[in-house]
C-alpha cells in the first residue's frame, strides 16, 4: 500500500485504468460479475480494489455507472426495481396463459429451451414468467442475484404476484439445492390458495381441504430453463451438488386462468438436448416450428367401474379425443363393491347394496365389460389394465371362500374359484370367457410386478402395499406413473395419478380429503403432464 501511495497522479490513473480494463474485458467473456478469487486471477488483487474503490461492492457500481453500455449484458438485482415491477405486474393482466419457469443464478440459459418457450408464448399468446432460485452452496459474489444475460428482456420476479383470486407465484427464496423444495410450505397453501414456488426440481402437493366439494390446494415448483451444471470446488458440497444435477429438471408449468377463481395447470419438460417439448398432443421446436406428437398414453385416475363420476367420465372422453393418445393405461377399473371384503359382515351395509342392487358381481363384471368396450372406441391402441388392489378384490373374495355363505353370488363365483386354482386370473377370466368381452386382443392385463416401460418410465405399478411412499416408489421403480391414493402429486420422477370416481365414498365420509380428478400423458420420450379435471373443465379454451 505504501508504494501505491507514492505513485504519482499519472501512474494511479494508469493502475486504475488497467483494472478497469481487465474488469470488463472479464465481464464481455463471461457475461456475469467475477468473484474476488476470480478477480485475483486475472491480477486484480483485493488490495487494489480497496486503494482504488473501496470494495468489490463500490466497484461494481462504479462500472455500472460509468460503464453502462458493456456492463448492461449482466443481469442481477439492481435492476429489478419497484417500478418495474409495477410495470411487470400490468402487463401481466392482460393475458390469461402463463409460462412459468426457474432460472437459478449464474447459471447458463438452456438455449435451445429458451427458444422452444418463446415460441410456444408466441403461438398460444402466453407470457413467460421467470422466477430466481439461488445456488447458496456456491454463489461466485456477495451479489446474490446474477443472471444469465438473454433473460435481461424477460418478466423476471422478484416478489410475490397473484395470477388469479386463487393462484400464486409466491417469492420465498428457496434454495436450488433443496432435496424435497416443498418442505413445510403446505401450512401457507392451505389458507390462502395455490402457491407456485421457484425450484429447478418439478414438485407437486395437495393440501388437504375439509369439504369434498372444494378443490384441494395445490403447491409446486416449475423446473428450470437454465442447464443442470451444479459443480462445485468445496469438498463438503460435492454430494449435494450430484443429487442436485441429477434432480434438475429443464421445464416449466403452463398456467391458464379461466376466472377469478378457476385455473388450469399442467407440466413440460423439454428434451435435454434440444429443448423441444410437447403440451397437449403439439411438439414444440426451437426453430419457431410445431408439429403433431400424440402422447403414446393416457394414464386415467382410479376409474372404479359403477363410481365412476358421469362429468369427469365424459371430460375424459373429451381429452382423450382431443389429445389423441395411442393407448389407454386404466388402474382400479373393477371396483369389488358386489364382494368387498370390507363389507361383508356388516348387515347394514349389506342391505343398503340389496337396496342399490350392487351385491351381483355378475352385473358389475357385465358393467366392467361394457366400461372396458367404450374406453377401447376412444383410441386405437390398446387399453392396458394395471394389476390393482381392487382388481384383487375378487382374488380374495375366492382365496377366503366367502362365496359359500353369499346367496348372491355362489353359483357364479363357483367356476372362478376352480380358475384361480388353475392359475388363471379370474377377473380377466370373467371378462372374457364367461362375460365374453369383445376382441380380447384389444385388452393387455399386466400381473403383479409385471413391468411396462413407455421410454424410461415404468407405468405397470399401482403404487399399493403396506407402507408405500412416492419416497419408496422412487427407490423401487425410479422413474414412473403410479395411482391408488386418488390424490395426484409429483415427487422427482414419480408421478401420481388421481381418481375418476365420485369425490364422496362410503369409505371416506368424514375428515380432509386431498382427492382430485387427474390424468396423466406420457409421451414417447416419457415427458408427462398430469391434466386436472375441474367441474368438468381441464384446460382454457
Amino acid at each position: 500500500m505504501s508504494d501505491k501511495k507514492s505513485m504519482s497522479p499519472e501512474k494511479e490513473n494508469k493502475a486504475k485504468n488497467s483494472l478497469i480494463k481487465k474488469y470488463l474485458n472479464y465481464i464481455d467473456k463471461n457475461k456475469r460479475i467475477p468473484s474476488l478469487s476470480e478477480l485475483n486471477t486475472i491480477g486484480i488483487t483485493r488490495n487494489a480494489i480497496r486503494h482504488h474503490f473501496g470494495s468489490n461492492t463500490l466497484l461494481f457500481d462504479y462500472m455500472k455507472e460509468n460503464h453502462t453500455e458493456e456492463m448492461s449484458v449482466v443481469v442481477d438485482e439492481t435492476l429489478f426495481t419497484p417500478k418495474r415491477f409495477a410495470e411487470m405486474k400490468k402487463d401481466s393482466e392482460r393475458y390469461d396463459r402463463f409460462v412459468v419457469t426457474t432460472a437459478v443464478v449464474e447459471k447458463e440459459v438452456h438455449l435451445g429451451f429458451y427458444q422452444t418457450l418463446k415460441n410456444y408464448c408466441k403461438r398460444n399468446k402466453a407470457k413467460l414468467l421467470i422466477l430466481p432460485c439461488q445456488d447458496v452452496w456456491n454463489r461466485r459474489t456477495e451479489f446474490q442475484w446474477t443472471m444469465a444475460p438473454e433473460l435481461r428482456e424477460e418478466a423476471i420476479l422478484f416478489d410475490n404476484l397473484a395470477l388469479n383470486s386463487k393462484l400464486y407465484i409466491n417469492a420465498i427464496k428457496l434454495s436450488a439445492k433443496h432435496i424435497n423444495p416443498l418442505t413445510g410450505l403446505g401450512r401457507i397453501g392451505q389458507r390462502n390458495g395455490s402457491f407456485i414456488y421457484a425450484s429447478p426440481k418439478q414438485s407437486l402437493e395437495f393440501v388437504p381441504v375439509s369439504n369434498k366439494k372444494k378443490v384441494p390446494r395445490a403447491i409446486m415448483t416449475t423446473g428450470a430453463i437454465t442447464k443442470n451444471d451444479y459443480s462445485t470446488d468445496k469438498y463438503m458440497s460435492s454430494r449435494i451438488s450430484a443429487i442436485a444435477e441429477n434432480d434438475h429438471v429443464i421445464g416449466a408449468l403452463i398456467v391458464e386462468i379461466a376466472d377469478n377463481k378457476k385455473f388450469f395447470f399442467r407440466q413440460i419438460q423439454a428434451d435435454e438436448r434440444t429443448g423441444a417439448f410437447s403440451d397437449l398432443g403439439v411438439k414444440y421446436l426451437p426453430d419457431g416450428k410445431a408439429q403433431e406428437d400424440a402422447p403414446v398414453a393416457i394414464v386415467l385416475g382410479d376409474w372404479h367401474c359403477g363410481e365412476t363420476d358421469p362429468v369427469v367420465r365424459e371430460t375424459t372422453k373429451e381429452i382423450v379425443k382431443e389429445v389423441n393418445p395411442q393407448d389407454v393405461i386404466l388402474h382400479d377399473m373393477f371396483d369389488g363393491k358386489s364382494i368387498s371384503h370390507w363389507d361383508f359382515d356388516r348387515p347394514l351395509k349389506m342391505a343398503k347394496k340389496v337396496m342399490d342392487n350392487k351385491l351381483s358381481l355378475q352385473n358389475e363384471i357385465r358393467f366392467m365389460n361394457s366400461e372396458l368396450e367404450d374406453i377401447a372406441s376412444w383410441v386405437d391402441g390398446t387399453v392396458v389394465l394395471v394389476k390393482s388392489n381392487h382388481d384383487e378384490f375378487l382374488q380374495r373374495y375366492l382365496v377366503e371362500a366367502r362365496y359359500a355363505k353369499d346367496p348372491n353370488n355362489h353359483h357364479y363365483a363357483l367356476d372362478l374359484a376352480k380358475k384361480y386354482l388353475e392359475d388363471k386370473d379370474p377377473l380377466q377370466y370373467a371378462c372374457e370367457k364367461v362375460e365374453k368381452l369383445k376382441d380380447p386382443s384389444r385388452f393387455l392385463w399386466l400381473q403383479r410386478e409385471e413391468e411396462y416401460k413407455i421410454g424410461n418410465v415404468e407405468c405397470g405399478a399401482h403404487g399399493d402395499g403396506w407402507g408405500v411412499t412416492m419416497q419408496s416408489l422412487e427407490k423401487a421403480l425410479g422413474n414412473c406413473i403410479v395411482g391408488h391414493t386418488h390424490t395426484a402429486g409429483i415427487f422427482r420422477g414419480v408421478f401420481r395419478v388421481g381418481t375418476s370416481t365420485l369425490l364422496n365414498q362410503s369409505y371416506n365420509v368424514g375428515g380432509l380429503s386431498t382427492w382430485t380428478h387427474t390424468h396423466c400423458l406420457i409421451y414417447s420420450n416419457g415427458q408427462r403432464q398430469l391434466i386436472n379435471i375441474i367441474s368438468g373443465e381441464w384446460r382454457l379454451k
